[in-house]
């Protein structure tokens, strides 16, 4: 029977370590997925930061993946890669005329402008 009882108590650890592990994993992916930790919460913004033309079901809410800021997506229209394997990304026009001017932006790497 104590063999039983073992088995099983090594089983629900094993089980337990397992999604532990899988918990870890899933985190992790999410951290380097997202990139969205700079971003500024968009539920109270109510007008772009540059133009200042209001929210609504036409004019939706874009962020800055450079500032995180949130803009229209007249504001948004400029594009920079961070990397040469990277797709292009949204830009507001401040960030990506820093970058042009060679600034560094919060410490992130931008290699590539097009």
């Amino acid at each position: 029977m104590d063999k039983d009882t073992n088995l099983e108590t090594e089983t629900d650890a094993e089980t337990e370590t397992k999604a532990k592990t899988k918990k870890n994993k899933k985190n992790k992916k999410n951290k380097k997925s997202n990139g969205k930790e700079h971003w500024e919460n968009s539920r109270g913004v109510k007008e772009c930061h540059s133009c200042r033309t209001r929210f609504s079901l036409m004019n939706r809410k874009h962020h800055c993946r450079i500032c995180g800021k949130v803009f229209c997506a007249n504001c948004v229209k400029n594009t920079v890669k961070r990397s040469a394997e990277e797709e292009p990304q949204k830009s507001c026009f401040n960030c990506f005329m820093e970058v042009i001017n060679g600034k560094n932006i919060s410490k992130k790497k931008i290699i590539i402008i097009i």
